[in-house]
């Protein structure tokens, strides 16, 4: 349990520290509601980017890869913020599901900051590693995203969502 606490307390550092960087406010890069299909799109540009960039223009992949990140981290804590508002209306499959996907979330995002890291102390020879491993690990994470948003989207529309539960 302390080491769940840890790995929480670690994306949330990082979560804080993305959205510093990101000048102190998601309100501009999270529109009013987000698609999958908007994610996809975005997600493809970035790699199309990435895959263009030699080890010269690290500085500029980085760059991109941030707003990105920047990006998809605002639409997590705006996932985030729905699934606790909600949170008291939720069956209790749905808020194990929520959960679970967070969780999921979370693992994928810290995989994605590793790899970020490595975008600009890789070695030129190594480039195009580290630029496929963060592909597939941002890739994964916009993919978990997605399906976290769908699976909660889907709670909402059906109506699964529930009188809460009395306190025992």
């Amino acid at each position: 349990m302390k080491g769940l606490k840890a790995v929480n307390l670690l994306i949330v550092a990082v979560l804080v520290a993305v959205w510093g960087l990101a000048g102190g406010s998601f309100a501009a890069t999270e529109p009013e509601k987000t698609t999958r299909e908007d994610v996809q799109e975005e997600t493809r540009e970035l790699l199309d980017a990435l895959r263009s960039y030699g080890a010269d223009q690290r500085d500029e992949a980085r760059a991109k890869a941030k707003k990105a990140l920047a990006n998809l981290d605002a639409r997590i804590k705006a996932l985030e913020g729905r699934i606790q508002d909600n949170w008291d209306k939720m069956s209790k499959t749905a808020r194990e599901k929520a959960s679970e996907n967070l969780e999921a979330l979370r693992e994928q995002r810290e995989k994605v900051a590793e790899w970020y890291d490595r975008l600009a102390s890789g070695s030129a020879t190594v480039w195009d590693q580290v630029k496929k491993g963060f592909s597939e690990a941002y890739t994964s994470l916009a993919e978990t995203w997605e399906k976290a948003t769908r699976e909660f989207e889907a709670e909402e529309e059906s109506g699964a969502a529930k009188e809460p539960e009395p306190a025992r």
